[in-house]
């Protein structure tokens, strides 16, 4: 009786562990990524290689954990153009999005940005293709006066 029902158990713990395993290997894929150094601005929303249906408006948010943070809102900058250096260039175009992030009210350190609804979604929106997000924030001791999240691709379609 007892060989039994360890051939029972077994099996079951096995399709547990499984389904575990894949439950973890998911949610790790949905991982944003890291922050280029603890001061840097990190993407948490949408991630990287995220796919965003066309005309879909997201809210992009950031956690940006340097003390410097709370007087200077960080940047949002999306764009098609490839990075240089590890840097986007500035879409100044209307074609993508460089604006300033808001701070959300009682989370220290979280900022986010949405298209205003009056405003035409954006190119961005309703172009698809792969486009590069990097989230840009100002700090006087960073590299250029600036700390810089890593490039991030995502995909309209």
């Amino acid at each position: 009786m007892r060989a039994t029902r360890h051939r029972v158990v077994a099996p079951a713990l096995v399709v547990a562990l499984t389904a575990m395993l894949a439950l973890g290997g998911t949610a790790a894929a949905k991982r944003c990524s890291p922050s280029a150094g603890s001061l840097s601005p990190r993407l948490t929303s949408p991630c990287a290689g995220a796919t965003i249906r066309v005309g879909n408006n997201v809210t992009w948010k950031v956690t940006d954990t340097n003390p410097k943070a709370g007087r200077y809102h960080p940047f949002l900058n999306l764009t098609r153009q490839k990075a240089k250096n590890g840097v986007l260039p500035d879409d100044h175009n209307g074609n993508g999005i460089f604006a300033e992030m808001q701070a959300v009210k009682g989370q220290s350190g979280h900022f986010s940005y949405t298209a205003k609804k009056f405003d035409f979604p954006g190119y961005w929106l309703v172009t698809t293709g792969t486009w590069y997000v990097q989230v840009q924030q100002i700090d006087s001791t960073g590299s250029h006066g600036e700390r810089l999240s890593p490039v991030e691709k995502i995909h309209i379609s």
